[in-house]
């Protein structure tokens, strides 16, 4: 059964640097990659396995609700550009061959204290005890009932158009669309706040980069406080920001 990534980059060139160095992560593991996208890159200054160029109808995160139709792997692990594996990813995948569909959720987890929640989104509520799903890591199969969910959350996306962020749309659609996912721990989406590290860090989702020393040594551990190296972080986006101008006077002088 073929596992693969998914990356989706549509209107912010300036997270393709971050994109490169999330894919490094990935592709230690072996793990076929698929940028779907409204840019013209250059793939081999990133090497993805499969470039999608399409039209899609936002300019924003609320595009996610849109892959499926585009994902290409029997079992497609669609992640935000900030995810970095650090971890086995076989448990992950072996769960989500078993149930169809893998999530992990929000270290904010509880739905209901989102602004748009109790206001545009305020009809669509069922109950005051719904979840917050990470919309920026979902793994799953091509099966009729993550066809439904998908589906409602396209509909969801349509319909609430002032609502510019799709996790709150998604994580309705879950609920919604009665599918029945796997959750993971938190340590596969391990975001560095509201959260305590327990175990091997699989999955570092932030813009700011971990503690080299955690990553150095991840193994079992208690559970503890881990942050962002944010001195280190801000290095890093001096140079992803050089990288995307690069990529501009590229396409300018093209």
């Amino acid at each position: 059964m073929e596992v693969g990534i998914i990356y989706l980059n549509y209107d912010n060139e300036s997270l393709l640097g971050e994109t490169k160095l999330s894919l490094k992560t990935f592709k230690k593991w072996k793990l076929p990659t698929c940028l779907i996208t409204n840019h013209n890159i250059d793939n081999s200054d990133f090497g993805f396995d499969i470039v999608k160029k399409i039209n899609l109808p936002f300019s924003n995160n609320k595009n996610m609700g849109f892959i499926y139709e585009h994902a290409p792997f029997e079992i497609n692990w669609y992640i935000d550009s900030d995810v970095y594996l650090y971890g086995d990813p076989t448990y992950a995948i072996e769960k989500c061959a078993k149930h169809d569909l893998c999530l992990t959720h929000s270290p904010l987890y509880h739905l209901n204290y989102r602004s748009n929640i109790l206001n545009s989104l305020k009809d669509e509520v069922s109950s005051n005890d719904l979840i917050e799903y990470q919309a920026g890591w979902v793994m799953f199969k091509k099966t009729k009932e993550n066809l439904r969910l998908f589906k409602r959350c396209q509909q969801l996306a349509l319909k609430y158009d002032d609502v510019s962020y799709n996790q709150q749309i998604f994580s309705l659609a879950v609920e919604q669309s009665g599918v029945n996912p796997f959750i993971l721990s938190p340590n596969w989406n391990f975001r560095g706040f509201h959260q305590f590290l327990h175990g091997e860090l699989k999955c570092w989702h932030n813009h700011w980069s971990p503690p080299s020393k955690e990553i150095a040594r991840n193994t079992m551990q208690p559970p503890k406080v881990v942050e962002p190296n944010i001195v280190f972080s801000y290095r890093f986006k001096v140079l992803f920001n050089k990288y995307r101008d690069k990529l501009k006077r590229r396409f300018l002088l093209k």
